[in-house]
């Protein structure tokens, strides 16, 4: 396993994140233990990358994050894409879920109308 690149979780995507494991683990007992959140990407409209997380296993050629009270962890080729990224958790009234923000998106955006979060 890799050490991470410069990846941040704000506080309110952090107590997010620990509030969703805590009750997969009340759900599914020890097997929730080895849990992470995983980080992965897919190609978007022509002009940019979307992501995506799920809870998923880390394997061993697996970058891993280690924050307060869980990890967060993702596949090395993303390492370049996911540098200086800050993942958010937002709920608006209108929309709710963690959004990923990285400067590897380009400042000007595509113009295609699509966000990039799960």
């Amino acid at each position: 396993m890799k050490d991470p690149v410069a990846l941040q979780f704000t506080e309110t995507a952090q107590e997010m994140a620990r509030r969703i494991l805590t009750q997969v683990r009340e759900e599914e007992g020890s097997r929730a233990d080895k849990l992470a959140i995983r980080i992965f990407a897919a190609p978007g409209c022509s002009c940019s990358v979307s992501y995506g997380m799920a809870l998923d296993e880390p394997s061993a050629d697996d970058t891993v994050l280690e924050l307060d009270g869980f990890k967060v962890i993702y596949a090395e080729y993303l390492d370049s894409l996911l540098e200086e990224a800050v993942v958010d958790y937002i709920d608006d009234g209108l929309s709710e879920g963690f959004l990923i923000r990285s400067p590897q998106q380009g400042a000007g955006g595509c113009g295609c109308g699509h966000h990039h979060h799960e």
